[in-house]
């Protein structure tokens, strides 16, 4: 008798918010997880949750975008991001989650921003500290329920099936915010449910739960659990199925919320009838219209039965109507100038038109060409123009379908010598390429695409950290392949640890001598298709890398090129690297005692090596608006995958899809002060600065 009064006393008392504490998506991170965050919603909608909070690495970055795709819809969902083990901050600027090296400097930073820290239940080294909660397990049922100690369960990612979660108990008919989330939980009015049905929590709520759970019949109800649905879009379809497992057939009306950049001549509502366990599929055709390009829209799907309503979502994710290299270099009297255009509208044939402006003479284009495009409407064409200019600086303006892209691009004049040819060097049957010029000499390898070596012949310095074609000490480590594995030299992380790897490319010398040389190399990771092409100009050390992706996995969604560098004979304190950070120039050096990280948001596109003993300086330039942050990583040989000293700067940079992307990322290395290298790729024109 007291179970039951208790558990009408809870139902009539609060309202049951079911959600998902600490799910993930790993959206800004080069490491490959299912699951956009609108779809991670979409999900858990449909399982009734109505709140959710992301902890994936780095998700915290996605903080305001999120509530923006959100606003796009009317949904009342709660979301919030964090990084455990902090969560529910005002904000997360200047977190660095790989430079917090201290318990204390949690906790600081977490109530600093009004936020929380929580531990693991069994963690005698944070006793000293005063935590805000449990970060809790199954194995702690008997401390959660027992304990007055307010607690979070995680979920976890999609490949985890998404089965933990939580139940907060909010005050009856008072809207949920993010506060109240937080509220609930630190004063325990909350559940935690794991994988196997057990449910954790206070008495009060606990017992309560578990006698809904008995009668099953209230708790289906009150969450929707016996129609599923389930809605995704797929080539400019909306299909949205709905499944009734009743064992009557269920009457009731559909309806679609479409955002601002979505577009449908259909219907967004009807009746509909399905039948006792079975499902329906209703399709829309649907399509953005410019304000949906570039942007994860978010599709709401709901259906209403009885006094029921239900609600799921997905994502409409397009890219740039326009893609190109949004920096970019060449010799005069030609530069090869790729472009992709997805066609969202329905022109049969439309007209895509380069115009090249002088910087120092912009009134008028010095170039102007026209070509057209025929590819359907929901189709990326891929199409190259030939910018005859002469040597200068400038601004490539790219308009189509009613859009424009400008960014700039450097010509320089044809001079200088080169020679490239193929060589085995550590006769393992795959050829290496060495190009060189006066400046330097450059080894690439097929294997994974690498700049293995970039030697500046004047210091007589390969300045990038190089293993191959020696084996890590680990190599016999069980599944070694499965981890980063520290070739070295000029490389990408991509689906870390990496896809690329130990892919062999496709390679092709194609060009041998003259005023430059260029190599380009291929590859298909299960349809997802890479293509890198090499070029070492023949008047300067200048390398340049061109990228061209195209991918149909959404969860490869970040690639991160980066040059691991090792100026003169050793990685140590004397290096000083340089990074152009909003609010301005930041120095690191390393830590012989420990490694750290930072992820860091620019100002100008590139990033400064330079050591003081040898008087060797590097410098990386890439466009500063394509990546999320520049990742930097100084590493020490306790890293479980790579026994060395050496650093890393990673511009962090998202993949789209349905078309072709391209990013360019630029190497210089030199002897003197790194000032004096940075001025020499400034005056070419490819030192990008952010729009304010």
């Amino acid at each position: 008798k007291d179970l039951l009064e208790n558990t009408k006393k809870v139902v009539s008392s609060y309202d049951m918010h079911k959600g998902w504490f600490g799910t993930e998506t790993l959206l800004k991170s080069v490491t490959c997880t299912p699951g956009h965050p609108l779809e991670i919603i979409g999900l858990g909608m449909n399982e009734g949750n109505s709140w959710f909070v992301f902890n994936g690495y780095m998700d915290f970055l996605m903080k305001d975008e999120l509530a923006g795709w959100l606003s796009r819809t009317k949904l009342p969902v709660v979301a919030d991001v964090g990084f455990s083990p902090i969560f529910g901050l005002d904000n997360y600027d200047g977190l660095q989650v790989q430079d917090m090296q201290t318990k204390q400097s949690w906790i600081d930073y977490a109530h600093s921003r009004n936020g929380y820290v929580f531990r693991q239940v069994w963690d005698p080294s944070s006793d000293p500290y005063h935590y805000d909660g449990y970060i809790a397990t199954e194995g702690n049922k008997l401390q959660i329920d027992n304990e007055n100690v307010p607690f979070i369960v995680r979920t976890g990612n999609l490949l985890g099936d998404l089965i933990p979660a939580m139940v907060v108990f909010v005050d009856k008919g008072e809207k949920l915010t993010q506060k109240k989330l937080f509220d609930a939980i630190m004063v325990r009015r909350e559940v935690g449910i794991m994988p196997d049905g057990v449910i954790m929590g206070p008495a009060e709520f606990r017992t309560a739960m578990q006698m809904l759970l008995l009668d099953r019949h209230f708790i289906e109800n009150y969450y929707g659990d016996r129609i599923d649905l389930q809605a995704e879009v797929k080539d400019y379809t909306l299909n949205f199925t709905i499944t009734n497992t009743y064992d009557q057939p269920v009457t009731g009306t559909y309806d679609f919320q479409l955002p601002v950049g979505v577009i449908t001549d259909g219907i967004l509502g009807a009746s509909v009838t399905i039948a006792a366990k079975e499902s329906k599929t209703i399709q829309l055709k649907i399509r953005p219209d410019a304000q949906g390009m570039d942007y994860p829209n978010p599709i709401v799907a709901g259906f209403r039965w009885n006094d029921n309503k239900k609600y799921t979502m997905c994502v409409m994710e397009m890219p740039p109507a326009i893609s190109v290299h949004q920096l970019i270099y060449g010799h005069a009297p030609v530069v090869t100038y790729p472009v992709s255009i997805h066609n969202f509208t329905n022109e049969s044939k439309y007209p895509v038109t380069v115009r090249v402006y002088d910087k120092k003479k912009p009134a008028k284009p010095v170039f102007t060409a026209t070509r057209f495009g025929t590819n359907p409407m929901g189709t990326s064409a891929d199409m190259t123009f030939d910018l005859k200019v002469p040597a200068g600086n400038y601004d490539v303006e790219v308009s189509a379908l009613g859009m424009k892209t400008v960014y700039p691009m450097g010509v320089g004049k044809a001079s200088g010598s080169v020679l490239a040819y193929e060589t085995d060097l550590n006769s393992d049957g795959i050829n290496e390429f060495r190009l060189e010029n006066d400046s330097v000499q450059v080894t690439l390898l097929a294997t994974g695409a690498r700049v293995i070596e970039y030697i500046v012949k004047s210091r007589n310095d390969n300045v990038l950290f190089k293993l191959w074609p020696e084996k890590s000490g680990d190599d016999k480590r069980p599944n070694r392949l499965w981890g980063y594995y520290p070739y070295g030299g000029f490389e990408d992380f991509l689906g870390q640890a990496s896809m690329e790897t130990h892919k062999v490319y496709d390679a092709e010398l194609v060009k041998s001598k003259g005023d430059y040389v260029q190599v380009k190399m291929s590859a298909d990771y299960y349809g997802n298709k890479l293509e890198k092409i090499f070029t070492l100009y023949g008047n300067s050390p200048l390398l340049e890398v061109r990228y061209a992706l195209k991918f149909i996995n959404p969860e490869a969604n970040v690639i991160g090129p980066q040059p691991i560098l090792e100026l003169g004979r050793e990685h140590w304190t004397e290096d000083v690297f340089t990074v152009p950070t909003i609010g301005g120039h930041q120095e690191f050096r390393m830590r012989p005692e420990q490694y750290y990280g930072r992820a860091l948001m620019i100002e100008e596109g590139w990033n400064a090596g330079y050591d003081t003993k040898e008087d060797i300086a590097f410098i990386g330039a890439f466009p500063v608006s394509q990546p999320h942050f520049l990742h930097m990583w100084m590493n020490h040989p306790v890293n479980n995958d790579a026994h060395h000293y050496y650093v890393e700067f990673q511009p962090w940079t998202p993949i789209y899809q349905e078309t072709t992307m391209y990013f360019t990322y630029y190497l210089w290395g030199s002897g003197g002060p790194w000032e004096s290298a940075l001025k020499e790729m400034r005056n070419r024109n490819l030192i990008s600065v952010r729009q304010k």
